[in-house]
Parts: C-alpha cells; structure tokens; sequence
C-alpha cells in the first residue's frame, strides 16, 4: 500500500515538473521535444509483439483503461530518469577532442546533452498523458482544468510549437542523415512523424 501511494505521489508530481522544464525552452526545442516523442513511439514499431501496440497505446492513451495507463507510465519513467541524467563522459569528450579539436568536442557536448534533455521531457509528455489519463478515471468529478492546472498551461505550450514542427523533423533527420543514414525517413515516415506530433501538440494532454 505505501509503494502504491508513493508511485502516485510521483505520478501526481510530474506534470509540475514537466511544465517548469518546458517553460524553460524555446518553442523550437518544445517541437523538437514532440519529435523525440513520436520517434520513441516509431520505434517500438519495430520491435515484435507488444511493440506496435504499446506504440498505438501511447499515441492514443484516451481509451486505456487504469492498469495499463499505470504500466506504461512506469515503463517510461526510468527512460525519463536515465535520459535526464545522461552526460557525455569525460573519455568520450577527450576522444572526441583529441580527434577534432577543443571547440568541436565543447560544441558536441553541448549539443548531444541538449539532445538528451529534449529526449526525456519528449518521453515526460508521452508520460503526462498517460497520468492525465489516470486522473480523469481516478478523479469522482473532473476537477483537472478547474482551476488552471499544470496541464492546461502545457497545452498552451504545445499549442504554440506547432508551426515549429516541420522544422524539427527536418533537423531530426538531416542529423540522421549525415550519422545514421540507415534509420532516415521516407517520406511517408516523415509525413507520419509530423502529423503524430501535431495531433500529440493540437490535442494535448488528451
């Protein structure tokens, strides 16, 4: 009972959190954000049964029922925890200096944390619409908008990002591209990631 209360505790917790992270951005890096997002759930695509079910699941969370809006949250929090955490080591940053330079190694470290941290707050709004599920099956009266909670103000958020959605897609895969050209997008795929992450942004938290 008291591990029970304190998962909900944490669940209760986050959409504060995530909202103080997302204030933080720009609204590039929100889009951006949503991309990490919908390629997470591409991913999972690709891998064998669950995979494509968890991957519709997240995308439309508004009809799971509690028990597997529950486990798929808690699926993705260590992913949360470990992607907000991730540093470029110290050997890794030398390896990289030693080959191209101070600047470049300063320049790819920046760069590659920023990915990281965008990565997780992507897997923190799969996360909060799962737990905005939770609290409208839990909730006796649907309280969660009244007042203004820390979901409506990310849903403003989100909403002001979609026109920078195009743009984040296309830098996500031109980085593919130029590191991973195998995993690049068609463009049928690139169409499917831009539309997901506009309905993830239109719709949010819902």
């Amino acid at each position: 009972m008291l591990t029970r209360l304190l998962r909900r505790g944490r669940i209760k917790a986050l959409p504060t959190i995530l909202e103080q992270r997302l204030a933080a951005l720009t609204s590039e890096d929100r889009a951006m954000a949503l991309i990490h997002a919908v390629v997470y759930c591409l991913s999972l695509r690709r891998k064998p049964d669950p995979g494509p079910m968890i991957s519709m699941a997240l995308l439309r969370p508004g009809d799971l029922p509690e028990d597997a809006c529950e486990s798929l949250y808690w699926n993705l929090e260590g992913l949360y925890l470990q992607t907000s955490e991730e540093r470029i080591s110290g050997a890794e940053l030398k390896a990289v200096a030693s080959r191209n330079g101070k600047q470049f190694a300063a320049n790819y470290k920046m760069t590659t944390e920023r990915s990281f941290t965008l990565m997780a707050i992507g897997y923190g709004l799969l996360m909060t619409r799962l737990s905005y599920r939770l609290g409208r099956l839990r909730a006796k009266v649907n309280v969660l908008h009244h007042p203004p909670s820390p979901y409506t103000r990310m849903a403003s958020m989100m909403r002001d990002c979609t026109s920078f959605i195009h743009g984040a897609a296309v830098r996500h895969n031109e980085i593919a591209l130029m590191t991973t050209p195998e995993i690049a997008w068609s463009d049928e795929t690139m169409t499917f990631v831009e539309q997901s992450a506009s309905v993830i942004a239109i719709k949010y938290p819902g």
